[in-house]
This record gives structure tokens, sequence and C-alpha cells, in this order.
């Protein structure tokens, strides 16, 4: 199975959350055990926000995809936008000053990033190319 991210939730060192090709999974055993946590979602990407509780990544589903925040450690997501269509997220960071700035890097190696919490996408480089 390919893992594309992997976090570990801030209240507790040993509960961990994994994008995987088959949705995202849980161990609440520091990784010893795996359990199926959301089969409806790919995360390929995501961090926690600079407030060390929420967690921001990249999620598709049937429905949307885009840049999503958890406020309940992946029960629930709020999109903020960037659907990359056919590519995806392969890294987000966020400005540990300033939680509006985020940037995201992908598969096909281009570059996005906010300044507003993802009101407005800049994309930087495209496919390895700087703008």
């Amino acid at each position: 199975m390919k893992v594309y991210s992997l976090l570990v939730l801030p209240e507790n060192k040993d509960t961990l959350l994994a994008g995987t090709e088959n949705g995202v999974m849980i161990s609440k055993d520091g990784g010893e055990n795996w359990n199926v946590f959301d089969e409806t979602r790919l995360i390929t990407a995501m961090t926690l926000m600079p407030n060390g509780k929420d967690i921001i990544g990249y999620s598709i589903n049937n429905m949307v995809s885009g840049v999503m925040i958890s406020q309940d450690n992946g029960e629930s997501w709020s999109s903020i936008g960037l659907d990359l269509g056919e590519d995806a997220a392969s890294s987000i960071s966020v400005n540990q000053k300033d939680e509006k700035q985020i940037a995201v890097s992908t598969f096909s190696t281009s570059l996005f990033e906010t300044k507003d919490g993802g009101q407005k996408w800049d994309q930087i480089i495209t496919t390895g190319k700087l703008k």
C-alpha cells in the first residue's frame, strides 16, 4: 500500500494518521496496528497548523478536492480551495508566524502560494519552471 502522508496527532503521540492509496488509516498504538479511519478520501499531504492542533492537508474524494483544514483530528474537513485537477499536493508548508501564508508543492513540481488563507492562490512555479 502506498503511503502519501503521515502525521502524529498533537493530543497523543501514539495516535497517527496516514494518507494512503486506500484512504486514511489510523494507529492508536504508535504505528503497531492500523485501522481504516476514512475510506472516502485520499490525503496526499498533511501537517499541523501553527496553533498546534488543527490539521491542514490536500484531500481528494468524490465530491471535492483541494487544500482543507480539520479542527477535529480528521473527522471533518473544510475546503480552502486549490483544486489541482489531475495533479495533487506532495507537501504543504504553513508560515509559523502567519498562518494565512501557505505554500503547496505538487507531484508535477509546481508550487502554489496563498497569503490570505486560501482566498487567492498564485502559481509561483509551473512544472519546475519559475514564472
